[in-house]
């Protein structure tokens, strides 16, 4: 089964209008995907609303920020998974 993950690089100059243009037209929010040390999803109504939009801290890009973009009328289900430390 193939990936439903898209992954582009791309400048924020180049993409900038586009997603303003999707946001126009589609009701949707970005939350950021990861592990977290807390249970609250740090999410954005607009992908513009993050600062660090268009910058990354890395230079492999299996760590940048990655995000699962919905309609904002679904919710996100969580749920706390103990990770288990290195050596243990």
């Amino acid at each position: 089964m193939g990936s439903k993950q898209t992954v582009f690089f791309i400048t924020k100059p180049d993409i900038e209008s586009i997603l303003k243009e999707i946001e126009e037209i589609f009701d949707i929010r970005y939350f950021l995907m990861g592990l977290f040390d807390s249970p609250h999803i740090i999410h954005h109504n607009s992908i513009f609303d993050d600062p660090k939009i268009g910058l990354t801290s890395f230079g492999d890009w299996n760590l940048i920020d990655r995000y699962l973009i919905i309609p904002q009328v679904n919710e996100v289900g969580i749920r706390v998974v103990d990770q288990k430390k290195r050596g243990e």
